[in-house]
């Protein structure tokens, strides 16, 4: 459990640094497709440490493919060095004295930032939905699909198929972005993302084919706005403390994400108390969970939207 967290910690800590050199070393006009890039390759990831422990699932040393993501984790930490050579620091400070003074003022500022904790918590329903798909798709999957330790290797596999294609969803959201505006995007796919959470439970028994094709669409609009979140953050945070707005909004989002799967459990297990092991309405109480957690997003959007558009105004 300790290594685990320490996992998680550093993963974390690699984030949010580098969406701001992204920030920071492009264009706004082309930022969204450039976030875009970045967690779709994210998404790549995802997708190929699945696409192993498929693979690999038949293997009785499972500790195999944790040797393999470890060593793909090595690769993308020497791919980092020539890729920082390239790119411009963040901005200074703005303020005078110590960092942690600049880093005390920079937080101050940014959680009496009404536009950006707006998008700030516009991002914590996202991640709600988010991580509770990415953490209990594969199992949904696999337990659709029998418990046979074939089908057990095929739902995973699909569930890989599934993150693979979220990698153009990415893309395609965060480029869209930068044509038609970050909130409009943003509204859109939450809101799609939102009327699968509501009905993807209900899909229990479909053919495994189609099951797999729709959690394919899912994931690609639960991760579509997922760039543009990043991109509407640097846009409107002055960049001296985006540093400390991204730590803000990664915490938030973060933990609304480490809670999500947690309650997908207590609601998949009422559900299966209720109606038996295996009912399609364990499965529909637990997807509605997801939906119902993130049911105050569109909300946020609207309020990050006006706030901007007043701030815009007034300046």
């Amino acid at each position: 459990m300790l290594l685990y967290g320490l996992t998680g910690l550093c993963a974390g800590a690699s984030y949010t640094p580098g969406l701001q050199l992204l920030a920071r070393n492009t264009e706004p006009a082309v930022r969204g497709r450039a976030m875009g890039l970045f967690l779709g390759a994210a998404s790549m990831g995802y997708a190929l440490s699945l696409a192993v422990v498929a693979v690999l699932s038949h293997v009785q040393h499972w500790r195999l493919g944790l040797f393999v993501a470890a060593g793909c984790t090595l690769a993308g930490a020497l791919l980092t060095l020539p890729a920082l050579r390239r790119m411009r620091p963040p901005a200074p400070p703005a303020s005078a004295g110590t960092p942690r003074e600049g880093a005390w003022h920079a937080l101050r500022e940014t959680v009496r930032d009404k536009p950006a904790m707006a998008g700030n918590w516009a991002y914590a329903f996202h991640c709600w939905e988010l991580m509770a798909l990415w953490a209990w798709l594969p199992a949904y999957l696999v337990a659709s699909a029998g418990g046979s330790a074939r089908w057990q290797g095929a739902g995973i596999a699909l569930a890989a198929l599934a993150h693979l294609v979220s990698v153009f969803g990415s893309i395609a959201g965060g480029a869209a972005s930068d044509r038609f505006g970050r909130a409009r995007i943003m509204m859109v796919a939450t809101v799609a993302s939102l009327c699968m959470s509501f009905s993807f439970g209900w899909m229990w028994t479909w053919p495994l084919w189609l099951l797999a094709a729709m959690a394919a669409i899912y994931s690609l609009l639960a991760i579509a706005d997922s760039s543009v979140y990043s991109t509407a953050l640097a846009d409107v945070v002055a960049p001296h403390r985006l540093g400390v707005a991204y730590s803000v909004r990664s915490v938030m989002g973060f933990g609304a994400g480490a809670l999500s799967p947690w309650v997908f459990g207590l609601a998949l297990d009422w559900g299966q108390s209720h109606f038996g092991f295996g009912s399609t309405y364990g499965w529909v109480a637990a997807w509605s969970s997801v939906g119902l957690g993130a049911l105050l997003g569109p909300w946020m959007i609207v309020r990050f939207s006006r706030l901007n558009q007043a701030r815009a105004r007034s300046g």
